[in-house]
């Protein structure tokens, strides 16, 4: 149920009481045989049928307000599926080799998509489940110092390597070891090494901003023996982490722009982007013989003196990757009835609120004559009359989840209700499935609603992994972020259509004024409407 129907409820039923009252004025004697008098209304009856008319005034006004519903939601389903999904929680991960099992020396990788489980919260029935966004390489490798320096005053021969053109003012020095016995001569590598800014907010943001802008070189050697030949990379020292396309948290369809899901997953969680990779490693570290090296990242400005102080290994991190509440589920199978053309769509009925369906991937269904299995499309995601598939398709519909008595009334539960989808079996003209079947089964992405935030968090343990990897612990470094509703709510569906025709190019050929405001009206589409620290940062860009 929309949560703003009782607002428009009383907003109705105020209009016909002022309105009863000044037609009591002007007619008295028709008011009299309806018992009204004034705002006030003597018949019992007459005030339940006013008070039925409000309620479904309101629920008209409200369709009214939301601009065909319908229309957009079906549009938006199809050009950028996202808009029209609740967001899930997110969170970044830090995984902890076990040197105790597999070859470390050559690299392990943990592929992107790998599943962490968390324990059940306590007085919950459910696990979370989450997903990984990026490849991590485990090597057996520690960060033992990091210092944020000035321009580094051992390297007397640094000049040699740079152009006259490069200022060097400020270093980052890190220095790493090896686990055990192994020297950075006995690994295969790294080429490069993403690390992740783990510390307080502010220090990470401005360390984020210095290395992405300052960085002009990165090298590596034994710390005290940078005297000798130098291995200076120049060609982009420094990358990001989690902008391809292949990294992203969120689902990414074909016909989407790469950059509007980038946009969702700041909005929605800004510290998955804290990654840096100093790259153009591996000559220097290889020339190391011992178990300690450091990596030297030349920054072209001085950092500010607060920066330098605050500045320490306790602020970075290795072995990180960002996750995701969603993964693949099947919904627990549903009997079809012919005197019902939509069915709720529940993942598992035992525990209703412990889910949330993302999206559906496949509907299957089962006739009841032959038990032949039927495969049901997206409408409107395939050509019309499509032979192959014999005109069978499914439609959704979500809408709000009415919070329970309980849950409003003892607070059980984070304020997020979430949603809840139900499916049509259609025709290519949209019109009820006419065969006859005997139920379905539903493949859906699914998340654990905001359980998410329930889990209890030491950095260390956490999250265990489902996959054979030689990790000794999966820690939540960053807590889960609450869930959200999806964008596409109301009139904001109007504007996420509008933006979908918005040319990219001109920005740079507007007045300073016109550019920074369309820039501006892009970002607050992804901005919850709640979230003013977010505004202000939007309404804080120039122009």
């Amino acid at each position: 149920m929309d949560p703003r129907l009782l607002e428009y409820y009383n907003r109705e039923l105020s209009y016909l009481r002022e309105t009863g009252a000044e037609f009591a004025t002007l007619h008295p004697k028709i008011a009299a045989r309806l018992g009204m008098q004034g705002t006030d209304i003597a018949d019992p009856y007459v005030e339940r049928m006013i008070e039925a008319f409000s309620f479904l005034s309101a629920r008209t006004q409200l369709k009214i307000d939301a601009e065909f519903p319908r229309f957009t939601q079906r549009l938006l389903e199809v050009v950028s599926p996202n808009y029209v999904t609740p967001t899930p929680s997110m969170a970044v991960v830090k995984l902890y080799p076990d040197t105790q099992e597999g070859d470390l020396a050559k690299g392990v990788t943990v592929p992107r998509d790998t599943a962490f489980v968390s324990p059940i919260p306590e007085g919950e029935n459910t696990a979370c489940q989450f997903r990984s966004s990026q490849d991590v390489t485990l090597w057996p490798l520690s960060i033992e110092e990091v210092r944020l320096t000035a321009a580094p005053p051992d390297m007397p021969a640094l000049h040699r390597y740079l152009p006259p053109n490069i200022h060097v003012a400020g270093a980052l020095r890190i220095t790493l070891r090896t686990f055990g016995e192994l020297t950075f001569s006995d690994l295969a590598g790294p080429a490069r090494l993403p690390f992740y800014l783990c510390g307080e907010e502010r220090i990470a943001s401005h360390l984020f901003e210095l290395l992405h802008t300052s960085a002009v070189a990165t090298l590596a050697g034994e710390p005290g023996h940078f005297d000798g030949e130098l291995n200076v990379n120049l060609q982009h020292p420094v990358a990001h982490e989690g902008l391809e396309p292949g990294q992203g948290l969120l689902p990414l369809a074909w016909n989407v722009f790469h950059g509007h899901n980038l946009l969702h997953e700041f909005f929605a969680c800004p510290e998955r982007f804290y990654f840096f990779t100093p790259t153009g490693l591996s000559a220097g570290l290889q020339k190391v013989q011992g178990n300690v090296a450091e990596i030297v990242i030349l920054l072209n400005r001085l950092p500010p003196d607060w920066l330098i102080h605050q500045t320490d290994a306790a602020q970075f991190s290795l072995f990180c990757t960002p996750v995701i509440n969603l993964f693949p589920r099947t919904t627990t199978r549903i009997e079809v009835t012919h005197s019902v053309t939509e069915q709720h769509l529940v993942v598992d009925r035992t525990r209703p609120l412990d889910y949330e369906v993302f999206s559906v991937q496949e509907v299957e269904g089962l006739e009841a004559e032959t038990t032949r299995k039927m495969i049901f499309r997206p409408l409107y995601h395939t050509r019309n009359n499509d032979e192959g598939n014999h005109g069978r398709y499914f439609s959704l519909r979500r809408e709000p989840r009415r919070s329970s008595e309980n849950a409003r009334r003892y607070g059980t539960r984070p304020p997020y209700t979430g949603s809840e989808v139900f499916l049509s079996l259609v025709d290519q003209h949209e019109a009820p499935y006419p065969e006859n079947l005997r139920h379905i089964t539903v493949t859906a992405m699914v998340t654990n609603r905001d359980l998410p935030c329930l889990i209890p968090r030491n950095g260390r343990d956490d999250l265990t992994v489902d996959a054979a990897i030689p990790v000794a612990g999966v820690g939540l470094i960053r807590p889960p972020r609450p869930p959200q509703p999806p964008l596409a709510e109301r009139e904001m569906a109007w504007r996420l259509i509008r933006q979908l025709s918005f040319n990219y190019l001109p920005l740079a050929d507007l007045d300073h004024r016109t550019g920074g405001q369309a820039l501006r009206d892009l970002l607050n589409l992804f901005i919850p409407a709640h979230d003013s620290p977010q505004s202000r940062q939007v309404r804080s860009l120039p122009g």
